[in-house]
């Protein structure tokens, strides 16, 4: 019995080995392949022979093509051998046709063709391990591939493949519940959990239910797997707290964004706000002369103009809110216009010429340099954004790989349909998402001028109080008598022991400086009468 066994198994793997090995080798007496670098692509050639049951020569070509590897070859040989074939409307062909194209390097159109199969379940398991063994949950295409998820892909490409692509369709308004069913079947302190575990935060704070997006982020600075960064985290966490009246607790979130962070600006600009609803007027005047400096031009919003000029206006120093009043047009005219030309797409070279640069460069402040200055300045972090530039590179990286086998396949095959209406297929994705990108990039330059317009209709109402103000101060000085004018002693806008004092007229300030103003508040306002 234990003989006949053995001999059952010796027979089983000799013939794994033959169908793996190449057959004119073996005519030729020739060393055939090692099995240890065969052997996996002959479990999978030895899966569709047992799928097709029978197989013609194209089919062979193909097989013979899958066992060395030569993905380009096997795809190209796939319509000879099983266009018009019964096999080729089944599960097992649309995923074997898949793998064929996402090995050649046809990842989106891989993934989206795969989908099409439906049941993995349907799908011989060998064919399943293969696409398991070379498509993670990492991959960015699953970014960009429109498909329709089938939970029985879960047990293929994980859950974080699968929290990946349903996150992608998420309404935040709307799907409180769905994302906490979510959130519920995932294990904390895992990136798929901090996936979840953010959308629910915006969820809950855009359902106006605070504390349970306080909850959230709290478990999200806690999670060490999360791809969120904590300066992002900090900040979401300041904003959260600030919109619900914790001043205190949102300034000490503000505070814990270093200035080497892309997120430094924005907590800053935040910050004053927050000082200036506490009542420290001159802890945000401090802030916002770091905000002002030369070098955050082309960074910076209209709204930190704003906050200093409002600042100045509570303490009754007219002089330095006629500056700021001045100096917002002088700031914010120019690139207003140009962003509004941008907009409207009269603009076009520069449209053209920044897609153009997004599609090969990173997407960083220094990609762009002086042309940030009439460019939305919220485009580097625009999520969406981002996303349309990857897409556009995804698809043109595929339709280049789409043209290279339709050319191959002319010379080894003859015409071949297919693969040119594959390239041009791509060509239009990657057209779409670059025009796509342009229309982003005008929403972003629109949202921008409608916010210097509402800051500038802001700044219309303290330059009206400005003038009521100091009509009444000259009347008041005027009229009355004994009276002491009340004295206000600020503390410092930084909380290191090294913060430094700068005259105002001083045009010298070193990076390292910036946030460690020291402003004291002194005779601000006009007293009481005795």
């Amino acid at each position: 019995m234990k003989k006949t066994l053995i001999l059952t198994l010796i027979s089983i793997g000799f013939a794994v080995h033959v169908q793996a090995a190449d057959l004119e080798s073996l005519i030729e007496g020739s060393k055939a392949e090692t099995p240890v670098a065969a052997s996996q692509q002959t479990r999978l050639s030895a899966a569709v022979e047992s799928l097709l049951k029978s197989t013609t020569p194209a089919q062979n070509v193909f097989l013979r093509h899958v066992e060395r590897e030569d993905w380009k070859k096997a795809l190209i040989a796939w319509g000879p051998a099983f266009n018009g074939t019964s096999f080729e409307r089944s599960e097992n062909a649309k995923a074997l046709h898949a793998l064929a194209m996402f090995k050649t390097g046809l990842e989106i159109t891989a993934i989206e063709k795969l989908f099409t199969a439906g049941n993995a379940k349907n799908i011989h398991s060998e064919i399943v391990h293969t696409w398991k063994e070379n498509l993670n949950d990492k991959n960015p295409a699953w970014d960009v591939a429109q498909i329709q998820w089938n939970d029985s892909w879960t047990t293929v490409f994980g859950r974080a493949a699968e929290v990946r692509h349903k996150l992608s369709a998420i309404n935040l308004k709307t799907n409180v519940n769905y994302l906490k069913d979510m959130a519920s079947k995932l294990p904390v302190n895992t990136k798929e959990r901090a996936l979840v575990d953010w959308q629910l935060a915006l969820s809950y704070a855009l359902n106006d239910q605070a504390s349970e997006a306080a909850k959230i982020i709290g478990q999200l600075l806690k999670n060490q797997q999360s791809p969120y960064g904590e300066d992002l985290v900090n900040l979401t966490a300041g904003r959260l707290l600030f919109q619900n009246g914790y001043f205190d607790a949102a300034a000490k979130y503000y505070e814990k964004i270093p200035k080497k962070s892309d997120y430094w600006l924005e907590g800053q600009e935040e910050l004053a706000w927050t000082y200036l609803r506490k009542g420290e007027t001159q802890n945000a005047v401090a802030v916002s002369k770091s905000l002002m400096n030369a070098a955050f031009e082309g960074y910076l919003g209209p709204e930190p103009y704003f906050v200093e000029t409002l600042g100045h206006l509570k303490i009754c120093d007219y002089t330095k809110v006629m500056d700021g009043l001045k100096q917002f047009p002088k700031r914010f005219k120019n690139r207003t216009i140009e962003l509004d030309r941008l907009a409207k797409g009269t603009k076009s070279d520069l449209l053209d010429k920044t897609v153009s640069t997004l599609g090969t460069k990173p997407m960083t402040w220094a990609t762009f340099g002086k042309d940030m200055n009439v460019l939305p300045r919220m485009m580097i972090k625009d999520y969406k954004l981002i996303q349309l530039v990857e897409a556009q590179k995804k698809f043109e990286k595929e339709s280049k790989i789409a043209d290279a086998v339709y050319a191959d396949a002319l010379a080894l095959t003859g015409l071949q349909g297919t693969f040119q209406a594959m390239k041009n297929g791509l060509t239009e994705k990657t057209s779409k998402a670059r025009s796509a990108a342009a229309q982003r990039i005008k929403e972003l330059a629109k949202n921008e001028v409608l916010e210097v317009k509402k800051i500038l209709d802001k700044l219309h109402i303290v330059e009206a109080e400005l003038v009521q103000q100091v009509e009444v101060a000259g009347t008041i000085a005027k009229n009355s008598t004994g009276i002491d004018p009340a004295l206000k002693v600020g503390t410092t806008g930084s909380k290191k022991s090294d913060a430094l004092v700068f005259v105002a007229d001083s045009q010298e300030v070193w990076f390292d400086e910036i946030s460690n103003y020291k402003v004291d508040v002194k005779k601000g306002c006009q007293g009481i009468k005795r």
